[in-house]
């Protein structure tokens, strides 16, 4: 049963890595509203676990924020490419970083009304060094702490992304459970 029918939507901006819809819509009592919605791209996030059980994250400066945050590996999903093979292209780019053991953690919808976009999570193990090849606009440099430590800067919002301190918190629920 549609509750909501969606009478009309066009593009009122298109950037590229997403789009801004005006949709309107219809309720069941036939009133109509108008809304903006981003669609964003898909990101795959990657949260790399050492041999020894310890987290690599990135301190990346985020001129959004003007200052460095520690986030997880991170990027977009490009047209055709599957969200796996994001993640494993992301891990080496940012972090220089290949494995060889993969498991998906979460797809989590971004939000609930007004932005719609997929975040795949991803722990990768196994890893073997190499070197990163961050694009010129990125400014990184590689983390490793025991989950713990995360879980405290999650906590004390000195970690406050989003998909960063869930990606943490479900690492630490599985560490706890005996599945990581």
């Amino acid at each position: 049963m549609d509750e909501i029918k969606i009478i009309s939507q066009k593009p009122v901006f298109t950037a590229d890595l997403f789009k801004i819809l005006q949709t309107e819509i219809e309720t069941k009592s036939k009133k109509r509203h108008t809304h903006n919605i981003i669609h964003k791209d898909d990101v795959s996030s990657v949260f790399p676990i050492s041999s020894d059980g310890q987290l690599y994250l990135l301190s990346e400066y985020r001129y959004l924020f003007g200052t460095y945050l520690t986030q997880e590996v991170a990027g977009y999903v490009n047209k055709g490419e599957d969200p796996l093979s994001a993640a494993k292209r992301e891990l080496k780019e940012e972090a220089g970083f290949t494995a060889t053991d993969w498991s998906k953690i979460a797809t989590i919808d971004l939000a609930a009304s007004s932005i719609k976009g997929k975040q795949h999570l991803y722990i990768a193990r196994g890893l073997t060094e190499g070197v990163a090849q961050p694009e010129e606009d990125e400014y990184i440099s590689i983390v490793k702490m025991p989950i713990e430590e995360a879980v405290q800067m999650v906590l004390s919002g000195k970690i406050h992304t989003a998909i960063s301190a869930l990606g943490i918190l479900f690492l630490d629920k599985m560490k706890q459970e005996g599945k990581l």
